[in-house]
């Protein structure tokens, strides 16, 4: 799993429950990062955003810490 090697080379799990990272800010980290830059064509291809996303909803380790939308101290925040 290429993506998991990202993610995990990236971002720290904390145990603040107010800690959160939009989907989109992955995405971006992800096509800019030398990690992406380093995948051939077909690779590319295949990591499309749309893939990403149905990867993040999916994979069973994330699943758990994926919300759509979130609520912390009032404030909405969405994926």
């Amino acid at each position: 799993m290429k993506v998991m090697e990202f993610f995990n080379m990236n971002y720290v799990k904390t145990e603040n429950s107010e800690d959160y990272i939009k989907i989109d800010e992955i995405k971006e980290d992800f096509f800019v990062s030398e990690y992406y830059n380093s995948l051939t064509k077909i690779e590319k291809r295949r990591y499309t955003k749309k893939y990403l996303d149905e990867f993040l909803e999916s994979y069973k380790p994330l699943r758990r810490y994926y919300r759509e939308r979130i609520k912390i101290n009032g404030i909405d925040y969405r994926k």
